[in-house]
């Protein structure tokens, strides 16, 4: 009957919702994404993205778009170039092979502070290819690419290298910009209350269209 049909659409709804409020997934804040030509560098050499914290903002994921040869793990680190110090010691990564993927190190609760500059970044065990020269770019929350200064550098293992300065590509983005995505934590959820009070008005909505179907 169309008001038993109607009636269970809106507890679907209700339900997903109430579902959906309660995922935990972070929320992208950084993404240089489509990258183009991707760059090789050899066992033991890397590349790094500058990153400015406009505000403060608690990391809890990155990633980069990259493939290892025969596979095996690649490094990501964080180094704080306002302190001039190694934020965050290289982690090991499973790094695919064969075709590039984007690749993340989660479960982060480093802070980003506002007004300093870091670089993400990431070398391989083996040969490692990694995406450069994005074709889009997001920023938000917090997090941007510097105004000044190289915004990406070159790795040797997680000493910093030479800067790689490129010319702006068609999108209006370094040729030498690094594949990366950067996640801070989601919004918080609704609250219970906020949960039960939308699910009594798609109730109430519900029993209003059956009792019009009926007459």
């Amino acid at each position: 009957m169309p008001s038993t049909r109607h009636l269970s659409l809106a507890l679907a709804a209700c339900a997903l919702f109430a579902t959906a409020s309660r995922a935990k997934a972070d929320s992208m804040s950084f993404d240089l994404d489509q990258t183009k030509t991707p760059t090789t560098f050899a066992a033991g050499d890397g590349v790094a993205q500058a990153v400015f914290a406009t505000s403060t903002v608690e990391v809890t994921s990155f990633g980069f778009f990259l493939d290892q040869t025969g596979g095996g793990d690649v490094n990501f680190f964080v180094y704080d170039a306002t302190t001039d110090s190694l934020l965050m010691a290289p982690t090991a990564v499973a790094a695919p092979s064969g075709a590039k993927a984007w690749t993340y190190l989660d479960g982060l609760t480093f802070d980003a502070i506002a007004g300093d500059t870091y670089y993400f970044g990431v070398f391989g065990d083996a040969s490692m290819t990694v995406g450069l020269n994005p074709t889009t770019a997001l920023y938000a929350d917090g997090l941007d690419i510097p105004a000044t200064g190289p915004s990406s550098l070159d790795f040797t293992g997680d000493t910093p290298g030479t800067p790689l300065d490129g010319a702006l590509n068609a999108d209006g983005i370094s040729t030498t910009d690094v594949g990366l995505r950067i996640y801070d934590p989601p919004p918080p959820a609704p609250e219970p209350s906020s949960l039960i009070l939308l699910g009594t008005g798609i109730l109430g909505a519900a029993g209003a269209m059956r009792r019009r179907a009926t007459r």
